[in-house]
């Protein structure tokens, strides 16, 4: 399973959403990619956890309402100086450490500085929970993905099988690339998949006779997508191929714990299969429950 890399900016959508986050000083870090899935929690006495303490994302400080303790903010501080978070979090009503001169390190040091009325013990348990969905949720898988229509349809295949040629077909009919060849896919905290480009071939893909071609150049913006949802897979095999069983009703793929409706296709040109990947996707999306693959002179399988 391989690291899936999660912006700053993510994480405090989600702390905004869940946690009450408001982002005091948005240092250079807010840019960041986070590749660590480690929460450094430092309370009062300077004590600190984490699984990481070497490299953590997100440093917390859990300090105690009452006490004004100085000693226990500078604890805090030599802690700060020690690592080099892209988020550090605290509550403005621990009087321990100094909201300025936080401030005034966030400045400096570039972190992104967000304060919590939640417990910060929490809020650093919830955030490590999330990190670790996020960053270690995540597959490297071969294939072509598209989104039709706003679902995101993962097209595989033996090499020559036209996944590509598939891809480009529903290109020309107003859908969206979104990777060709090779998908990173991730499951969020909702156990929905979202699926993307590898960095290394964003926006490129393969055309037969062609060769390797820009598709946000060639074919404009609208015709490729950053990421999209994953909702179904669909396996292409030549007609001559006898092995795949017969039957029109779906399969189950399992996708990082998420099972999606696999299709598998016997095709006899990558067009008719591109249209009647186009009419499954209007057919689910208008639910009329009827999932059966249109022929268009293909088979199914």
């Amino acid at each position: 399973m391989n690291e899936r890399l999660l912006s700053v900016g993510r994480l405090l959508e989600y702390g905004r959403q869940r946690l009450g986050f408001k982002v005091e000083e948005a240092g250079a870090a807010s840019r960041n990619i986070l590749t660590s899935s480690s929460v450094l929690i430092c309370n009062d006495a300077g004590a600190c956890s984490t699984k990481n303490a070497s490299a953590p994302a997100v440093l917390v400080f859990a300090g105690d309402r009452v006490s004004s303790d100085p000693g226990s903010g500078e604890r805090f501080f030599r802690v700060l100086q020690d690592h080099s978070p892209s988020v550090v979090v605290y509550r403005p009503s621990d009087r321990a450490v100094s909201r300025k001169r936080l401030r005034q390190s966030a400045a400096a040091a570039g972190f992104t500085l967000v304060s919590t009325s939640r417990d910060p013990c929490y809020a650093g348990s919830r955030v490590a929970a999330f990190l670790r969905e996020w960053i270690d949720s995540a597959i490297t898988v071969r294939g072509t993905l598209v989104d039709v229509s706003g679902a995101g349809v993962v097209i595989r295949g033996g090499s020559g099988s036209g996944k590509s040629s598939c891809a480009l077909e529903l290109m020309f009919r107003g859908h969206r690339l979104v990777a060709d060849d090779v998908m990173e896919i991730h499951r969020d905290p909702d156990r929905k998949l979202r699926g993307s480009a590898h960095p290394a071939i964003k926006n490129l893909m393969e055309i037969r006779g062609i060769g390797i071609v820009n598709a946000r150049r060639l074919f404009g913006s609208k015709a490729v997508a950053e990421e999209s949802s994953v909702d179904a897979v669909f396996d292409l095999h030549s007609y001559r191929d006898t092995t795949a069983a017969e039957g029109n009703e779906p399969a189950v793929s399992m996708l990082l714990g998420v099972s999606l409706p696999r299709y598998s296709l016997r095709i006899v040109t990558t067009a008719t299969a591109g249209r009647a990947i186009e009419e499954l996707v209007i057919r689910k999306n208008r639910k009329t429950g009827d999932h059966s693959v249109p022929g268009y002179g293909m088979k199914t399988s």
